[in-house]
């Protein structure tokens, strides 16, 4: 241990920890899982999904397809089932009262196959 207590000793140390930390970030990829690029989203007059690039935005975003506001950010759970987030909950309901929504089951969230 009289190989610490000097300072090139000491900086040996660190300089080995860091190239090893360094090849175990290389070798595991990061260690987390990577995020996608891109977003799923559901139109919720015409139930048809859409990919479209990770970015702020203001919802309901407008359909490529239409231009019309009616895409939210939706997610497939453990069952396979499509729904929409709890924090667009009001939007659902707010969609479904203007006669808009016919995919969104409001009380569920859960995409609906027929309207």
């Amino acid at each position: 241990m009289e190989f610490l207590k000097s300072t090139a000793g000491k900086l040996t140390l660190v300089g080995v920890l860091f190239v090893v930390a360094i090849v175990l970030l290389a070798t595991r990829g990061g260690g987390g899982p990577s995020l996608s690029s891109k977003t799923e989203f559901v139109c919720v007059a015409t139930g048809k999904t859409f990919w479209l690039p990770r970015q702020p935005r203001i919802f309901p975003f407008p359909n490529p397809d239409t231009g019309e506001k009616t895409l939210l950010p939706c997610s497939e759970d453990e069952d396979g089932e499509v729904h929409i987030s709890n924090q667009c909950r009001e939007l659902v309901q707010e969609l479904h009262q203007a006669g808009v929504n016919k995919y969104i089951d409001p009380q569920t969230l859960r995409v609906r196959k027929e309207p």
